[in-house]
């Protein structure tokens, strides 16, 4: 029995095996990873509800495609490590997912896309206000550091462009169009001789009606302060929208403080 500690939504666990042991505990210990069961389901981001409190019905069923966000890594056992991870924005769902390689370099706020893996048992705990906690664990075999936007995978995508407005030069590298989220991607240079700033909130209308952006501190942001020869890059967060039918528009001021604007159609 390995020792377990609950602190808050965090559970630290002191090794690969939970409140008791099973029989893929000593395969585990030994080095060798459990078969997948191809009778089982295969679980997903889209059906990972079904599995959420019920791992210990399906152990031994594939995991494909969870991305989060870790808030917690435990490399305290002998075999391997343990990372809590949010599975969305909300935090309302979250899997403790296992990894072998304790030397795996991984941190608390990193993104974890855990590409293929397997349920290996559902933890039951408390945390330390008494409330239950009942987590699926997944015994990962193919996984990566990525980024936030992982999170919300892109259906569709818009190529490069790029536009002047006064002595910046402003390029939008890309626009990933997710299901619940649109990302633009912008990199900014000042061309000119003298200090700048750039439009770090543009008008933003997709086939006709105005969007609004939403902080997402995960993602770099855009510096509004631009000198001379420098550049910044950063991404803009907004609500899922159509890929046809968007306008996007910077404005700002020229060397002899007009109004010059750089629009983007797509």
């Amino acid at each position: 029995m390995v020792r377990i500690v609950c602190i808050g939504a965090v559970v630290a666990v002191t090794a690969l095996s939970g409140c008791g042991t099973s029989s893929d505990e000593s395969a585990l210990q030994s080095g060798s990873t459990p078969a997948a069961k191809e009778d089982l389901p295969t679980f997903t981001s889209e059906n990972f509800g079904e599995l959420e409190h019920r791992a210990n019905d399906f152990k031994g069923a594939r995991v494909k495609g969870l991305v989060g966000k870790v808030f917690n890594v435990d490399r305290s056992g002998e075999v391997g490590l343990a990372l809590q991870m949010w599975l969305d924005d909300d935090q309302n769902h979250q899997a403790i997912v296992l990894i072998e390689d304790q030397g795996f370099e991984v941190s608390e706020d990193d993104y974890l896309a855990m590409k293929a893996g397997t349920v290996y048992d559902q933890f039951e705990g408390e945390n330390a206000l008494g409330g239950e906690l009942s987590v699926p664990r997944i015994l990962a075999t193919d996984y990566e550091i990525t980024d936030a936007g992982a999170m919300h995978p892109a259906i569709s995508t818009a190529s490069s462009k790029t536009e002047t407005l006064g002595d910046v030069r402003i390029t939008i590298s890309k626009i990933e169009f997710a299901k619940d989220q649109t990302r633009i991607y912008v990199k900014a240079t000042n061309t000119g001789p003298e200090d700048g700033s750039m439009d770090t909130d543009p008008s933003v209308v997709s086939r006709g009606k105005q969007m609004e952006s939403s902080i997402d501190f995960d993602q770099e942001q855009l510096s509004y302060d631009l000198s001379a020869g420098a550049s910044t890059e950063g991404v803009l967060v907004y609500p899922a929208m159509p890929d046809t039918g968007l306008v996007i528009k910077f404005k700002g001021l020229d060397a002899n403080y007009n109004d010059v604007s750089a629009e983007f159609r797509y």
